[in-house]
Parts: structure tokens; C-alpha cells; sequence
């Protein structure tokens, strides 16, 4: 039980044969780079990862499996899926769609609200930043258990059937997966179609066609392990996220994306963007990287402090992948990295060797 706790802590959270895409005379930091991440995944039993590094002048593709594995293109991010929505958001928002401060109850009827009577104060901006201080749905027992027992709730209603109606920590950053549930089914009311129709339509539309909210269930290799010498494959484990978790993609595309929407500026406005840095604490639950630490939360945006650098973009984790998604203000470096692998041991080579032996390097 011990363990099923920790790792419904880290879930949120984060959450061989290699192919390279060169250009010629590539900088030494990024064959260091490449070097690096090869020897740590070879050595810490890594099941697969992808990683995808684009500079100013330069970039890096890395496609590496274990050579016991059959290569894989396309990889869950978990929490990093909160990023992708709340740039949506902003963008419906853009369109005088919606409405960052209107209340939930604006949106969500009687019915949909059940239960929850503080709905009613709640704003779709209280949902983006973690300050709703709703309980997370994921973090209830059952939830853990269904999702090892194969069972794990689909619907809206079930899922919020696992949610303590009582708020607290209003106000302040706490995290809750049940924050973009809400915003899942807002999107739904407003647009009149699924929230996979409209997310993945989105992206079609700003030609990221591989960035996905599945309509069914995948089941991809994938691999958890609390130490060293304990992995298993948990690749039937169904999780079946939502706007809080639920996209599919490769670390091309989500680069691609990166690129697009911090350098490009072809998603949102620049007020949009400057509006979801608007940052709030994350203490006691910064997440540590090396040296560095992600320590402040945006409107579906994380602040990554690593020596002077400042990145900004999400981490993300389940119970069977890990997603890192960061631009470099000051360089305009995009980086992401995704693995197949989950629990202790693999959550710490990813948040303690892998991004530090990448952004050291930068």
C-alpha cells in the first residue's frame, strides 16, 4: 500500500537501436548530449524514449529502444496533455468562446455540477492554475485499483464519483487532475461536440495532426518499476485520462509545437502567452531536476529555474509514461523527451539523470 501511494504522489507529477536526424557539423554539446542519454538509458535499463532537441541553428532526433523492444512512435505525456488544453482554452477564449472568469456553473449545469456546491464561486481560471481546491479524483484509492484491475472509469460522472465533494486549500496551488476533468466537459457544453472531436480538430487545424486525444484506448509497451531489478510490463493497465492526461504524440510533433507557439507565435497572441505566466508558488510540491527545480505553476504552464536558465513548459507522468516539454527563453532552445517507463526507479533516472545530462548540455 505503501507503494500505491507513492505512486499516486509521482503521477501526477510527471508524471537498441537509435535513428538520428542530423545536419551536418551538428554543435558538440548535442552529440554530448546524444552520448549521454544513450549511456544512461543503456545503463538504467530504459525501456524506449524519444528526444527531440531543436536550437537556434541546430537539432537533435533521438528514437532509442531497448534492444529486447520493437521500436515505438507514439507515447502518452500525461500531465503534460494540461498544456495542450489550456493553450485551447486560451485560445477559445481568444475567440470570445469563453471566459476565464466566468464561474463553473456558467457552464456546467445542475446535474453535471452534482453534488458540489461551491461550483458556483469556482472560475474557469481557478481550474487552469490549481487554486479550485477540489480533491483529486485520482488520488483516491479506488482510482489506483481500478486502473490495475483494468477497470478504471471512462465517463465524466464515475470519475467525479471519486472526488471528496469538500474544497480545500482554496486559493492556493493544489494540484488536482479533477481541475481539467471540469475543464473537459466545459469545452464539451460550449462547443457542442466531444472533447476529443474538438481537441484533436484543434490541432489538426494548426497542422499538429499528431498530437491526439485517442478515441480508444492504446495500449502501447509500457513498463513500471520501483528499483532497479524489478520491472514489469503494464502495458494493459488502463488509465483512461481526459483533457487531464489523455493525449497521444511523438516528440517531433510536441516539439513542433513548442516551436509554434513560444517562437513562432502562430497558436496564441502574445497576451495570451504573457497571461498564462502569471505564476503562483507550487511549494511543498516543486519538483526537483538536478540541480534546478520546477517551482512555479502558470495557467497550465510550468517555470523550470536550472542554474541561470529559465524554461517554461509542463512535465507530465502516469502509472506508465514520463513527458518533459520546455523552452528556453533566452536561447529559444525547445526540448522534449518521453519514455514508456514509470514508478520510482524510472521516475527518478528520468527527473535526476536524463533531463540534467540534457540540460547541462544546453
Amino acid at each position: 500500500m505503501k507503494i500505491l501511494s507513492f505512486i499516486i504522489a509521482l503521477s501526477f507529477l510527471m508524471i537498441a537501436s537509435v535513428q538520428k536526424d542530423f545536419i551536418a557539423d551538428k554543435p558538440a554539446g548535442l552529440n554530448e548530449i546524444e552520448k549521454e542519454v544513450l549511456n544512461i538509458a543503456r545503463e538504467t535499463n530504459i525501456p524506449a524514449l524519444q528526444l527531440v532537441i531543436q536550437t537556434s541553428s541546430d537539432s537533435l532526433h533521438l528514437n532509442y529502444h531497448h534492444p529486447d523492444l520493437e521500436a515505438q512512435a507514439v507515447y502518452g505525456i500525461g500531465s503534460s496533455t494540461k498544456l495542450l488544453v489550456s493553450v485551447l482554452v486560451h485560445y477559445l477564449a481568444e475567440q470570445r468562446k469563453i471566459n476565464l472568469d466566468e464561474t463553473v456553473s456558467k457552464y456546467l449545469d445542475a446535474e453535471t455540477a452534482g453534488d458540489f456546491e461551491s461550483f458556483g464561486n469556482l472560475t474557469v481560471r481557478s481550474l487552469l492554475n490549481h487554486t479550485s481546491g477540489l480533491a483529486d479524483y485520482t488520488r483516491n484509492p479506488g482510482w489506483i485499483t481500478s486502473v490495475i484491475n483494468n477497470s478504471s472509469p471512462l465517463s465524466f460522472n464515475d470519475k467525479m464519483a471519486l472526488v471528496d465533494s469538500s474544497l480545500s486549500n482554496r486559493g492556493t496551488f493544489t494540484y488536482s487532475n479533477t481541475n481539467y476533468l471540469l475543464i473537459e466537459q466545459i469545452v464539451e457544453n460550449i462547443s457542442g461536440k466531444t472533447y476529443t472531436d474538438i481537441l484533436n480538430q484543434f490541432y489538426d487545424d494548426m497542422s499538429l495532426g499528431n498530437i491526439e486525444m485517442q478515441h480508444e484506448y492504446q495500449t502501447f509497451p509500457a513498463y513500471f518499476a520501483t528499483d532497479e531489478k524489478a520491472s514489469s510490463d503494464v502495458s494493459m493497465w488502463k488509465e483512461n485520462y481526459g483533457y487531464d492526461g489523455g493525449i497521444f504524440s511523438t516528440a517531433v510533433e510536441l516539439n513542433n509545437f513548442l516551436q509554434k507557439l513560444f517562437i513562432d507565435k502562430e497558436i496564441l497572441s502574445e497576451s495570451s502567452l504573457s497571461h498564462m505566466q502569471n505564476w503562483i508558488p507550487m511549494a511543498p510540491m516543486e519538483i526537483p531536476i538536478g540541480e534546478g527545480k520546477i517551482f512555479k505553476y502558470g495557467y497550465g504552464l510550468m517555470k523550470l529555474e536550472y542554474g541561470e536558465k529559465t524554461f517554461l513548459g509542463h512535465s507530465g507522468g502516469t502509472l506508465k509514461y514520463q513527458s518533459f516539454l520546455f523552452y528556453d527563453q533566452e536561447s529559444g532552445t525547445t526540448i522534449t523527451i518521453l519514455t514508456n517507463s514509470s514508478g520510482r526507479y524510472y521516475n527518478n533516472v528520468f527527473f535526476q539523470e536524463l533531463i540534467p545530462a540534457i540540460l547541462d548540455k544546453i
